[in-house]
């Protein structure tokens, strides 16, 4: 009894200090009683603390007082439950009580983290699994786990048509990566998972949609999606598929964006040859006359596809000029660019690119990169695009290194590695001790990755340097660059200089084996074609290929499609997103890496 009474006098304390005032305005949890339990909800903190004192058994009377407080004052109540944790012998289910109102507050808190730690010390056998997995839910919401999140939801919530939906749309958010490594386990999302895959083939086949969906409803006839399928795949089933029979397509095919213009052009013919579809009628308007004096002066009537302008200020120019339902490829996108049924924009923006490098290397636990940048203005957009994805993930910034030609690169390399001043240190005691003396510099150590933004020939100067410029004590650096810094046509002097640097790169042009066919073609009829005209030609041949599943792409969130230029989705609003090749240099070849 003594014990119990100077327990209470703390709480006492406690809730002088925190309850006796006003209450600052926050939102109510609810309390957690025992499930068999009755409770006598109205009983003020401060009779729940006298019948406590009384109490041979006072934990149950101290768990309803934290229940109470939590009602008003969270922060206290985190703080009595504690107290009543360290002081007092509790049973299990207790415990379990007491860790159930301890998260409700740890969640108004914001405190994810202590919330997700002490729901997961609760059993799932316990009275209290559904709560728990209610807030489990909300913490990998809040968190992006949508696996989980999907998980939680299927416990927590009830077994009908409107949750089941719910969850459905959590796991429209998992990566093919995430559904293909848990298709692998025993769950109760499995029929969702299985639908999931049929659906993202949907790009990926041309294998009857009925027939697919028709299967898996055989597969799994007592779920509730086998009687009723959701909106969005019904809507699949009820649209016929998009054949585009009379095509409009909008390029430059003279002037100085000539070249550019018949590349895309050529890729979009050769998409329409090789088709497995009856082939179209392609109609080609030159755009290189169009200005503010001259607008377009164009006819829509009877296409059912238009592919382009490449030009953003000819996309500004038509885009309001485009008859509702018509669907549009846009073959770039722009700062005007907003969401319109049927209107959709690719681009092959080597920002993305360096967003992507910053989410791989996010993902391969790198802390501290450094930037080389070339002043150039494309490689400065590169820049600020990998800064600006790599502070959403990172508190630190990236070290950055710019250069205008070789000499501050050389300089900048050495002060940015701290290869100057180790340097000077040597030097120092070298004149200090006998001449025979032997001895290297040493580089900072909190740099684990470089990443070059600069062209081909520049890198080929950069590469060897930095591996120059690294101590033989330190570990070895890794270092990045994107398709900028690689070209098809290499010599075995340009693979010894580029030697170990990771790079990401478009399948058409690491000439992966399902396009040799392509590859040989159209090397016979273009022989020594620039690198910037190849990747121009793979994406008219993708701009043809990809446009019967825009409005697939766009309907779902996370479904891809594969192409010469890589895995495409789309945005929130509709623009393009790419996902190319991680490869490296050898010193004899490039070689693909897995997993990229």
């Amino acid at each position: 009894m003594l014990q119990n009474k100077y327990l209470n006098l703390l709480l006492l304390v406690l809730l002088l200090a925190g309850c006796g005032s006003t209450p600052k305005k926050t939102t109510s949890v609810q309390a957690s009683p025992t499930p068999t339990e009755t409770r006598h909800t109205n009983r003020s903190p401060e009779a729940l603390l006298a019948l406590a004192e009384q109490s041979e058994s006072p934990a149950s009377y101290l768990i309803e007082l934290v229940e109470t407080v939590a009602k008003t004052h969270c922060t206290k109540a985190i703080d009595i439950a504690h107290l009543v944790q360290t002081r007092q012998l509790l049973t299990s289910a207790q415990q379990q009580q007491l860790a159930i109102t301890q998260s409700q507050c740890l969640l108004q808190t914001s405190n994810y983290v202590a919330a997700e730690s002490m729901l997961e010390s609760i059993p799932d056998n316990s009275p209290w699994m559904q709560q728990k997995h209610d807030m489990l839910y909300q913490v990998y919401l809040g968190s992006e786990r949508w696996w989980l999140a999907a998980n939680s939801l299927a416990i927590s919530g009830p077994s009908d048509y409107a949750n089941e939906l719910k969850i459905w749309a959590i796991m429209q958010k998992l990566s093919d990566q995430e559904i293909a490594t848990h298709q692998k386990e025993i769950s109760r999302l499995n029929p969702l998972l299985q639908l999931l895959v049929v659906q993202r083939q949907l790009t990926h086949s041309d294998e009857s949609t009925d027939r697919q969906f028709s299967a898996w409803q055989s597969r799994f006839p007592n779920h509730l999606f086998a009687r009723q399928l959701p909106d969005d795949i019904a809507g699949i089933l009820a649209r016929p598929k998009a054949s585009f029979e009379n095509v409009l397509v909008l390029l430059p095919l003279s002037g100085p964006r000539q070249a550019q213009g018949e590349a895309i052009k050529e890729g979009i013919l050769a998409a329409n040859f090789s088709s497995n579809f009856a082939e179209r009628q392609l109609d080609f308007v030159d755009t290189q006359s169009w200005t503010t004096d001259n607008p377009p002066q164009l006819d829509f009537t009877g296409y059912d596809l238009v592919i382009g302008p490449l030009l953003k200020e000819n996309i500004d120019q038509i885009q309001a000029l485009i008859p509702e339902g018509l669907p549009v490829l846009f073959l770039n996108r722009t700062e005007n660019a907003y969401k319109q049924l049927g209107q959709y924009y690719y681009s092959l923006a080597p920002e993305d690119e360096a967003v992507q490098l910053a989410q791989n290397l996010h993902l391969q636990g790198i802390r501290q990169p450094m930037l080389i940048a070339s002043e150039n203005a494309t490689y400065q957009r590169m820049k600020s695009a990998f800064s600006e994805e790599w502070l959403k993930k990172n508190l630190k910034a990236p070290v950055i290194l710019d250069f205008v030609d070789n000499n501050d690169v050389r300089q900048g390399v050495n002060d940015t590695l701290a290869l100057t001043d180790s340097k000077e240190r040597v030097a120092q005691i070298r004149n200090l001790l006998r001449p025979e003396l032997h001895a290297f510099e040493r580089n900072r150590r909190d740099i684990d990755a470089i990443i070059i933004l600069a062209n081909t020939t520049q890198t080929e100067l950069i590469n060897p340097l930095i591996e120059a410029s690294t101590s033989p004590f330190a570990e070895i650096i890794p270092v990045y660059a994107t398709s900028r810094s690689f070209s098809r046509n290499l010599s075995n002097n340009d693979l010894r200089d580029l030697r170990n640097l990771y790079f990401i790169e478009m399948p058409w042009m690491l000439g992966e084996a399902q396009y040799s066919w392509l590859q040989k073609q159209t090397d016979k009829l273009w022989p020594g074609r620039r690198d910037a005209l190849q990747r121009l030609f793979a994406m008219g041949y993708d701009a043809f290929n990809m446009a019967p599943y825009l409005p697939l792409l766009a309907q779902f969130e996370n479904q891809s499609w594969q192409g010469l230029t890589g895995t495409i989705r789309l945005n929130n609003l509709n623009q393009t997103e790419r996902t190319i090749k991680a490869a490296q240099f050898t010193e004899q070849e490039v070689i693909l890496l897995e997993g990229d």
